[in-house]
């Protein structure tokens, strides 16, 4: 199935992860696994894509801190959610495309959901005594079958 995806988030001045704890602002999750994910890293916002095992396909900031602080940042993300080769997923960050990943995605999956919002995967890695309030604000969060029903009008 082909969709497009896109919204806009709101990052804090610094990063939201703690230590070497991982924090999430939006995943895909499939039947079988969670596989792709929107990343605030300590450099930048970037992805990490995994299959079903959890072993890394890609991993990379996308936008520096410098261009993603405080200021808000739009994603529009095309993918083409296949167990082939003819797999696609497509980042776009403030118009500019940034990142084509081609292939399989779906390895075993027969359906994909999209969750947003902040996750933090393995807090016991934060490094602290307790995990601080992490604040992200998501806007215009939109899922369609072209671009045009879901480009954001600025």
């Amino acid at each position: 199935d082909e969709y497009w995806y896109t919204g806009s988030v709101l990052l804090p001045e610094s990063p939201l992860r703690q230590g070497d704890s991982i924090t999430f602002l939006g995943q895909f999750n499939s039947d079988n696994a969670a596989r792709f994910y929107i990343e605030d890293f300590p450099t930048g916002l970037g992805f990490r894509f995994n299959d079903r095992n959890y072993e890394f396909i890609g991993r990379d900031v996308l936008i520096a801190n410098e261009h993603v602080r405080g200021v808000w940042t739009d994603i529009l993300i095309h993918a083409i959610w296949s167990t082939v080769d003819n797999g696609l997923i497509e980042i776009h960050i403030n118009g500019d495309l940034v990142k084509t990943l081609i292939g399989p995605n779906m390895d075993g999956a027969t359906l994909v959901t999209f969750d947003f919002g902040i996750y933090n995967a393995f807090i016991s890695d934060c490094e602290c005594e307790v995990m601080p309030t992490q604040v992200a604000y998501f806007d215009e969060i939109h899922r369609g079958q072209t671009r045009q029903e879901v480009e954001l009008q600025r």
